[in-house]
């Protein structure tokens, strides 16, 4: 079996956690053990194993958000609090 570690060093990553979530994905369907390492480099360059996390499809995913009532009901939102114009 194939062992694949995941681990995200610098400043922000915009959209990194579907990117995690998608490797992690097709990692597991095939097989794959796939480990997120926590805090960037800092542990792993120390040599602990320690700050790891096995991650699997139900560990990446996320209920949806909710939809807005009147997005449910196909009518159209004219300011952000979700009333009607």
């Amino acid at each position: 079996m194939s062992t694949f570690g995941i681990l995200v060093g610098g400043g922000p990553a915009p959209g990194i956690n579907a990117v995690i979530a998608a490797a992690t994905t097709v990692a597991t369907r095939r097989g794959a053990k796939v480990i997120g390492l926590l805090d960037g480099f800092k542990w792993i360059m120390e040599g602990r194993t320690d700050h790891t996390l096995v991650l699997d499809e139900s560990a990446c995913s996320a209920p949806p958000p909710p939809t807005p009532p009147a997005q449910a009901a196909g009518e159209e939102m004219c300011r952000p609090d979700g009333s009607r114009c």
